[in-house]
């Protein structure tokens, strides 16, 4: 009767295995997709092994009953199942961690966090790969109105993007009832949703993109508290450093001390700081900034320099196609970058907006 039990012990062992993996298996896929990163690396290793574990202790066993089968391979699956909730969270149970912004509070999820030198007037703070998936939330705030900062992005956006951009209208409620807009969008392959709302003098934008992120970008939303700072509120809103004589047509989109921005028909012409300045090789923060000011992923070119300015040409060929001009120069002892856009593969616009560029200067 010994070798009896002891192979029994090992079909136990065997069905209690394969459940685990199947379980785990199981909840990569639902959770995480396709996606490849550390966490679902980490699954997937766990439910391979398990499975490679009940393959080789069942090699020798009688086949059981589906019955027997069931019962021992569900205690497997729960503890399975139990493990990989525990070392890859969905993003429906995150719980999320107050942030105290300048003037507002905030509920993010963990994740990387990196953010940019935030003063009252303008800031930004990204979360990215939250639950261990190729996923992020971005929280940017500048001065002014929620009107005029929605139409400054659809402008930035239209001029890369086209009109046949993946992007409708969505309902999100802000915690405290203030006023919103929301969309969703799609980046790449990516979903996202996006949300613009009041606070103050300030406009915040919170953008989530990755797949099943909705739920959480709504629970961030709802734990808004915005908490205006009325002596900042009181005093004169800060504007850009940079300054610049435009000819008749173009109007002011934004003027804060991060970003100037004017639009005349569709050509852009937009001011920034460039983070960490000092940066050894400038010409690798242009596609990074370029990306941030207008949604583009552009090819540049350098250009001789002149007035003390490095110049690039910017090409952009992906969707709607743009042409334009980028200059980097130091003011006021950091780094500024100025870029002009115009809709269209002319290059005739150009000279005029390196003009435009050259033209500009410290305040």
């Amino acid at each position: 009767m010994e070798p009896k039990a002891r192979t029994s012990a090992r079909s136990k062992l065997g069905l209690a295995l394969a459940g685990l993996g199947i379980a785990v298996l199981v909840y990569c896929l639902v959770t995480r997709g396709l996606s490849v990163n550390p966490l679902s690396k980490l699954l997937l290793g766990i439910g391979a092994a398990a499975i490679l574990g009940s393959s080789r202790a069942l090699r020798h066993e009688s086949k059981p009953s589906t019955l027997v089968a069931v019962v021992w391979m569900l205690p497997g699956a729960l503890v399975g199942l139990v493990a990989a909730v525990l070392i890859g969270p969905p993003l429906g149970t995150l719980a999320l961690v107050a942030h105290e912004l300048p003037g507002l509070r905030i509920g993010l999820p963990p994740g990387a966090v990196s953010d940019i030198p935030t003063t009252y007037d303008d800031g930004r703070v990204t979360v990215a790969h939250m639950a261990g998936l190729d996923n992020l939330t971005m929280v940017l705030w500048n001065t002014g109105t929620l009107d005029d900062e929605i139409k400054a992005k659809a402008v930035s956006e239209g001029l890369i993007k086209g009109s046949g951009s993946d992007v409708s209208t969505a309902e999100v409620a802000v915690g405290g009832g203030l006023p919103a807009r929301s969309r969703r969008l799609l980046r790449g392959k990516m979903p996202g949703l996006e949300t613009f709302f009041a606070c103050g003098r300030r406009v915040f934008n919170v953008l989530t993109v990755g797949k099943e992120t909705e739920g959480l970008h709504r629970r961030i939303l709802a734990s808004v508290a915005c908490k205006p700072d009325v002596a900042r509120e009181a005093a004169p809103a800060p504007t850009s450093p940079i300054a610049v004589d435009l000819p008749a047509g173009w109007k002011l989109m934004n003027d804060a001390p991060g970003e100037l921005a004017y639009q005349r028909d569709d050509q852009v012409l937009a001011f920034g700081d460039v983070p960490g300045s000092g940066a050894d090789d400038v010409s690798a923060v242009v596609p990074g900034m370029l990306e941030k000011m207008a949604g583009a992923k552009a090819a540049v070119t350098a250009l001789p320099s002149e007035g003390g300015r490095h110049l690039w040409t910017i090409r952009v060929d992906d969707g709607q196609p743009a042409r334009g001009v980028a200059a980097m120069w130091e003011c006021a002892g950091h780094l500024v970058f100025g870029a002009f856009l115009a809709k269209g593969a002319d290059e005739a616009p150009l000279a005029q907006g390196k003009a435009l560029l050259l033209a500009a200067h410290c305040k």
